[in-house]
């Protein structure tokens, strides 16, 4: 599409970097979009934390990060904008005006969590994205109420998550399912400087969290592997709610010298453990991936995680290459295939092929366009 948009728009939010590589790709295709991101925030949510090799012990917070260390290599695109949002007890007026007089500089907004629930009463056109957030409209509160009419508002919902598409339906919303997009110049098989002196590296990068990711299932699985294949580790990120019960389960089936904890790492250095490894494991209980997987499968690795049949062929018209598991036996059979090189390396071109086809940028830019154009030539 090269049809240039004669429209001032705006990204705001950027809840775990799923805004900036899309206005990144406007850019570089000569669409004028902006993004806002805010502070104080999660690293996890800021440009920098995708771009530069940062070390989560420098950073201070990492729910307010320190911006001296963030900023060392980083250059702020002029297209970038940062709201320092105010805090405190008297502040959330003073917020809500900040967000509102950005917003209004704009003719169309696309309103990443929390932003729905400022650009409800914008007075301008927008688009919601939606990451996953719809999962959590359980909770009776105002902040819950006020998202819910937001989306209730939107010209249309970006949906990322296959999983999500029944609740958009319960609710009654106007949806379009978008996948995430990659950029695949950066997420690519390289052959590291040193490999790791294990014969097989399994690496579980997504946050402790059972209830959602269902690492404790993983787990039980390795250590199943791990009884014949001593020769094997199984690499962790160390956060989420459930770390200390990911720590007691490592403790309890003994296996804890074939466990690496790994700190919550920028991009960069995750993409060096995802080429470290044999496999990479997702989740296995929502039935859709975030970013992980899809990261993962552009470095050509196999990614081993539940998918739901149904709710993705709907929304790509059919299944990605993953290694489809949602139980022990079935993940077990997955980590014994990993042994075959010659299989892992299929399954990783066949991965990185359906990230290109799926989550390449231009074809994401491609549907974001499409939509955008709908609501300004009305």
């Amino acid at each position: 599409m090269t049809k240039i948009i004669d429209a001032k728009i705006a990204h705001f939010g950027n809840l775990a970097n799923d805004a900036f590589p899309i206005v990144k790709a406007l850019r570089d295709s000569q669409i004028e979009a902006d993004l806002f991101v805010y502070r104080p925030s999660h690293v996890c949510s800021l440009p920098q934390w995708e771009l530069c090799d940062l070390d989560v012990n420098d950073i201070g917070n990492p729910y307010n990060p320190n911006w001296e260390i963030l900023n060392k290599d980083f250059i702020q695109p002029p297209w970038m904008h940062v709201l320092s949002l105010s805090q405190g007890l008297f502040s959330k007026p003073q917020r809500f005006w900040q967000v509102i007089r950005a917003m209004r500089a704009y003719d169309l907004i696309i309103a990443h969590t929390p932003f729905p629930i400022y650009a409800q009463f914008s007075n301008r056109s927008y688009i919601s994205f939606d990451a996953g957030a719809i999962r959590y409209f359980d909770a009776n509160n105002l902040r819950t109420k006020l998202f819910e009419r937001g989306y209730s508002k939107s010209k249309v919902i970006i949906v990322t998550n296959p999983d999500t598409m029944d609740l958009f339906d319960r609710y009654g919303f106007k949806y379009q399912f978008v996948p995430f997009l990659i950029d695949t110049a950066r997420y690519r098989y390289k052959k590291t400087e040193k490999d790791l002196p294990y014969e097989y590296v399994f690496f579980m990068p997504s946050r402790q969290y059972w209830k959602e990711k269902g690492n404790n299932i993983f787990i039980d699985s390795f250590y199943q592997f791990h009884k014949e294949h001593k020769d094997s580790v199984l690499a962790i990120t160390e956060w989420g709610t459930d770390l200390h019960r990911t720590k007691e389960l490592v403790k309890k089936l003994d296996i804890e010298k074939s466990i690496i904890w790994l700190p919550l790492m920028s991009k960069p250095r995750l993409i060096k453990w995802y080429n470290l490894s044999t496999a990479i494991a997702d989740q296995f209980v929502l039935g859709s991936y975030g970013t992980t997987a899809p990261e993962a499968m552009a470095c050509e690795k196999p990614v081993i995680m539940y998918l739901s049949e149904e709710h993705n062929r709907k929304a790509f018209g059919e299944l990605p290459p993953v290694l489809n598991a949602k139980n022990q036996t079935d993940i077990l059979n997955y980590l014994l295939f990993c042994t075959d090189s010659n299989f892992t390396r299929r399954v990783g071109e066949l991965s990185r092929k359906w990230v290109e086809k799926t989550h390449g940028s231009e074809v994401v830019i491609n549907k974001h366009l499409a939509i955008y154009m709908k609501i300004i030539e009305k």
